[in-house]
């Protein structure tokens, strides 16, 4: 900036932190009440994540159309969840997100997963409705499939695939060495993938990472 123009003083780390951050969270916060009060309904999915640190987090998203037919998504809160993840605790913090966004409870659908704390909170919330997600569903049966040794030889082809890909991840040495062989064979260095149960194509993945 001092060759572009030395007249222009830089903000200070502090005043991007305390003003021009929290400036740009207040007016998009605004964008996006303005815009959820223009829909008559609303759809609100959560879910409960935790972070590689070990702390519990809520995730609240919001999707809505306007009246141009335009679908919205946006994520409204992210906050930490600590503590027992009890039917109270849940509904306690959704209705709480619902009232700083203005989202009427008459007019809204949340989806969760299947657990029987969330489902417990939502029908503890008046008024609302609950929706199971369907992408959830699927992954149960998926899961229902791919371990059913009656069915299929695949629990223990995943079996093997996840404790190759874990000792890949315990140890920064065969990472290396890895990413060694794949530049000697001219392939493009790919990232070993676990599967996780609650992604329903990550077996497919893990599998198709496992191939190449």
């Amino acid at each position: 900036m001092r060759e572009l123009d030395p007249r222009y003083v830089l903000p200070s780390r502090k005043s991007v932190s305390k003003k021009h951050i929290v400036d740009t969270y207040n007016r998009t916060k605004n964008d996006i009440r303005n815009s959820l009060a223009k829909s008559r309904t609303h759809a609100v999915t959560t879910d409960m994540w935790t972070s590689s640190s070990n702390t519990s987090y809520m995730g609240v998203t919001a999707h809505w159309i306007d009246d141009q037919f335009v679908q919205h998504n946006r994520c409204l809160e992210v906050k930490p969840a600590p503590g027992s993840h009890t039917a109270d605790f849940l509904s306690s913090e959704l209705t709480a997100v619902m009232d700083e966004w203005n989202i009427d409870p008459k007019h809204v659908h949340i989806v969760t997963d299947s657990g029987a704390n969330i489902r417990k909170a939502v029908t503890q919330m008046p008024d609302v409705k609950w929706r199971g997600c369907f992408a959830h569903k699927l992954q149960l049966c998926v899961n229902g499939a791919l371990t059913s040794k009656e069915v299929t030889d695949l629990p223990k082809i995943l079996a093997k695939a996840r404790a190759v890909v874990g000792h890949f991840r315990r140890s920064p040495l065969a990472t290396t060495q890895l990413n060694k062989a794949q530049d000697q064979l001219s392939l493009p260095r790919h990232k070993l993938l676990q599967d996780c149960p609650t992604r329903w194509n990550s077996q497919v993945l893990s599998f198709y990472n496992m191939s190449i």
